[in-house]
This record gives structure tokens, sequence and C-alpha cells, in this order.
């Protein structure tokens, strides 16, 4: 949901003019999750994100994943304990590539987005 608003700013000269104002929500997704068949332990991310910042998780079931390295296409890609924090030069698409302690069985995959801001 959108929230937006016109506000009408009175001036001396008694003409009008408007300010506008607008709320977007934040919005985080995975696109799409991209293992290397060469490498096992090679996992590229696809995220959609308009957050400045925003925290990737990756987990083996009912575990987390330990990411040894991260790199992303926009911006910066910090390790953190428990997951990796984007910071984005611009919102929108993202390329996130990951090198993982251990290979993950894809079928108990799970990669989630956590807007920090």
């Amino acid at each position: 949901m959108v929230s937006a608003g016109l506000v009408p700013v009175a001036l001396l000269d008694e003409s009008t003019r408007w300010r506008l104002f607008a709320t977007i929500p934040v919005s985080c997704s995975v696109v799409e999750v991209i293992r290397d068949p060469e490498v096992a332990d090679n996992l590229t991310v696809r995220t959609s994100c308009n957050a400045r910042s925003y925290s990737l998780v990756v987990r083996a079931g009912d575990a987390l994943a330990e990411v040894r390295a991260a790199h992303t296409t926009d911006g910066q890609a910090l390790l953190r304990s428990g997951g990796v924090e984007i910071i984005s030069a611009q919102p929108g698409a993202s390329l996130i590539s990951l090198q993982l302690a251990a290979p993950v069985d894809l079928t108990k995959l799970s990669v989630t987005l956590h807007p920090l801001q």
C-alpha cells in the first residue's frame, strides 16, 4: 500500500503551491537461487529489494548455513553472524554470490531477506 498526500502552501502573493509527499512500503524478495553445477558450495541469489540495507539468511533445514564469502553486483556484502548484510548502492535487482562452508541439500535450502532500514 502506498500512501500519498498533497498539502497546500499559501504564499504571500496569494498564489497556492502544492507539496507532494509519498510513503512507499519496503518490499524484498528472493527471485531465484542458482547453484553452480561445477562447485557445489557456491550459490548465486537473484534478489529484488527497495531497502537501503537488508540481511540475507541461508538455512539448510533447521540450521543456518555458514557463509564463508559473499559478493554483490550492487553495493557491499558484509558477513554477519547468522547471515550476510547487503548495503545497496541503489534499490532494485541484485545478484549475490555466496561461498558456503559446505554444500547444502537443495531440497532443504531456504534463503530469506530481512530489511534493516
